[in-house]
């Protein structure tokens, strides 16, 4: 008797199961949707993945030009840190004529740490946002302070507040109502201006560089209110500490991190030998060294730990 093959069976054995199907349509579309072969789907080798490098845009191009602009002046300034190093001089063959002004009695605007921020002959009192992140209780101990130095004052010219502020999220409308508060806390109405800084539209003053990058590779921590950082000739991001609460100098620290290791900072070009300062100007070389002490967990928090050099007004003038 001839054999008739059991075709219920080869049909079985020939059709893929409900469940079959469905994996297999779904692993095709996968790989339609991705290039991926279904039969390939197992990940990378992690021993052959590649970090992804930054994309090397026009302010990235920016950025290497700003950094070339100022590495060999920083390196230059680290020399301060040198034991027997002799202030004057050093400062003296980096700064040239402009030391007989790197401290000076000069007139004071309140204006942002933002490093492409300043006026010529004019000495900056650097706050972050003029307010940004200030409690109510810390602005009155601000302003109560303030008020005590009648000479500090007198000094006063105005307040400045600027375009794309990171401090206040690039809020226009928030940057500008913290110089009117400051303004009218320090009921200086009518006596001083509130004006508007920029690059390029309805502005009193031009702000310097590139408004897509902060050049700063330098903190600035000023006890005194006479460092005339401008001589320098290096962009940096300045704190003043006389009448601030340390409380909000400590919110400002955390601000220039943010703006330093952010996207349009520093840290991303920057090559394992170039330093973060961390400039401390004071009076004394004790002031500069207990103001440095008070704030030195916050640096520790970094990713590239800021370098440390004191510039000591006693030192410079007395050579």
């Amino acid at each position: 008797m001839e054999h008739t093959p059991d075709r219920t069976s080869e049909s079985a054995n020939a059709l893929p199961s409900k469940r079959q199907f469905l994996g297999t349509a779904a692993a095709t579309m996968f790989g339609f949707l991705t290039g991926c072969a279904p039969e390939n789907r197992k990940g990378p080798d992690p021993m052959q993945i590649v970090p992804k490098q930054p994309e090397k845009t026009e302010v990235w191009d920016h950025k290497e030009h700003f950094l070339r602009e100022q590495r060999e002046l920083i390196q230059s300034l680290l020399t301060l840190n040198t034991r027997t190093a002799n202030q004057r001089k050093v400062l003296q063959d980096i700064l040239g004529e402009d030391l007989k002004e790197l401290y000076a009695d000069l007139v004071i605007y309140f204006g942002c740490m933002d490093d492409r921020l300043e006026q010529d002959d004019i000495h900056k009192y650097g706050m972050a946002g003029v307010g940004a992140g200030m409690t109510d209780a810390e602005f009155e101990v601000f302003i109560r302070n303030c008020m005590k130095d009648q000479e500090f004052m007198k000094r006063i010219s105005g307040v400045w507040w600027h375009d794309k502020c990171a401090a206040w999220k690039k809020d226009p409308v928030a940057s500008r109502k913290a110089a009117e508060r400051l303004v009218k806390g320090l009921e200086l109405n009518g006596k001083v201006a509130v004006k508007h800084a920029g690059f390029g539209g309805m502005i009193d003053t031009p702000m310097r560089g590139d408004e897509h990058v902060h050049p700063a590779m330098a903190l600035l921590l000023e006890k005194g209110e006479h460092f005339n950082e401008q001589r320098l000739g290096i962009y940096s991001l300045k704190i003043n500490t006389d009448y601030t609460p340390v409380e909000y100098v400590e919110k400002q620290i955390e601000i220039a991190k943010q703006v330093i290791e952010g996207p349009e900072g520093m840290l991303e070009v920057m090559e394992k030998n170039d330093p973060l300062l961390l400039l401390i100007a004071a009076e004394t070389r004790l002031e500069a060294t207990e103001l440095f002490r008070t704030h030195k967990a916050m640096f520790h928090r970094f990713r590239k730990e800021p370098v440390p050099v004191i510039l000591a007004q006693e030192e410079i003038d007395r050579g």
